[in-house]
């Protein structure tokens, strides 16, 4: 039999829920979202199927037949709609051939036309970049096929089985950076603020699981550079002199990561569990200084310091220090 592998990759627009917050005990809206919608979804595929085969499916509850509540399309269209705020029927039912979203990047530097501006600096920058992708892999089904009375073959849950067996699917989101300025200042100062921010989304085709992983960052820079700096010795008879160039960052960057899956026994009220599993709070603190001796010889200062405090008690706080000297040679002509 002919046997189909792939992987699926492009870009969609989940930027409506970007800035949603979880609740309290982990709770996330757009997770909720996600299981309320499958019976819309159900009820929209089962008319697809009637308008393209002239076939009525029967529904049984709120579900109708052969798209029931863990149908691989079923999910996949909820989980899409809910992700990206849209609505169910708005969506195409199969991942494969779906139009791809929209990201962007942005830079302005219109700054400098203002006369107070180039009194200060040299250059004012601001950018911003928005990247959202979903991946999946899939498998050709071989029981994919038509049953007894043209309906597709079912599998024991009762499901229409797909022309493309999905285990899971990511959502992979990055506000790289949401916003940053770049400043070079008329007296050799740079600046550098950023704001960054990221989450990966991963459903389990499986048991509906999904893993959330969000992050938000905050970096600060500064640099200097010190011209026709003279060493305090001599090599041989030669005296050295210059430029040393001086760079910092600050960087803080908060992590967590929740799980969310269908309640045991939902209820109105409660339809879902929710967990946080890991987390953690990192401050980087990294220094350096560079200084060129020659056309071939470059010495460097570096200290950098990584402190992580966890969010959950399981863990423990670690932090460790790299610092040190390091002279570099270079051979090439």
């Amino acid at each position: 039999s002919f046997v189909e592998t792939g992987s699926i990759n492009y870009s969609v627009t989940t930027i409506n829920t970007s800035f949603e917050k979880l609740g309290d005990n982990f709770t996330s809206d757009n997770y909720d979202i996600f299981l309320k919608n499958r019976p819309d979804a159900s009820a929209r595929l089962a008319q697809d199927f009637e308008d393209e085969n002239g076939i009525q499916l029967p529904e049984n509850g709120n579900y109708f037949e052969g798209y029931g509540p863990s149908q691989q399309q079923v999910v996949i269209t909820s989980f899409v709609a809910a992700y990206s705020k849209r609505n169910v029927k708005s969506l195409p039912a199969q991942l494969i051939n779906s139009f791809p979203g929209i990201n962007w990047r942005l830079t302005y530097d219109g700054f400098m036309k203002s006369a107070w501006f180039r009194k200060y600096f040299k250059t004012f920058t601001i950018s911003h970049a928005y990247s959202s992708t979903l991946t999946a892999g899939y498998l050709s089904n071989l029981d994919f096929g038509t049953g007894p009375g043209g309906l597709p073959n079912q599998n024991i849950s009762g499901n229409f089985i797909s022309r493309e067996n999905i285990n899971a699917i990511t959502i992979s989101e990055q506000f790289s950076p949401l916003i940053n300025i770049d400043m070079q200042w008329k007296n050799s100062l740079i600046t550098k603020i950023e704001f960054g921010r990221d989450r990966t989304i991963s459903l389990n085709m499986t048991n509906l699981q999904v893993l959330e992983i969000s992050g938000q960052s905050y970096v600060i820079g500064l640099g200097y550079r010190i011209n026709n700096v003279k060493l305090p010795f001599k090599f041989g008879k030669k005296t050295i002199k210059s430029d040393l160039t001086l760079r910092g960052d600050l960087t803080i960057r908060n992590s967590f990561t929740v799980t969310h899956q269908e309640a045991e026994n939902p209820t109105p009220q409660v339809i879902s569990q929710n967990n946080l599993t890991a987390g953690n709070r990192n401050v980087s603190i990294k220094i350096a200084a560079d200084y060129v001796i020659s056309r071939r010889v470059n010495v460097r200062f570096f200290y950098d310091q990584q402190i992580l405090t966890p969010l959950i008690s399981t863990s423990f706080p670690t932090s460790n220090i790299s610092t040190g000297l390091s002279l570099r040679f270079t051979l090439s002509q």
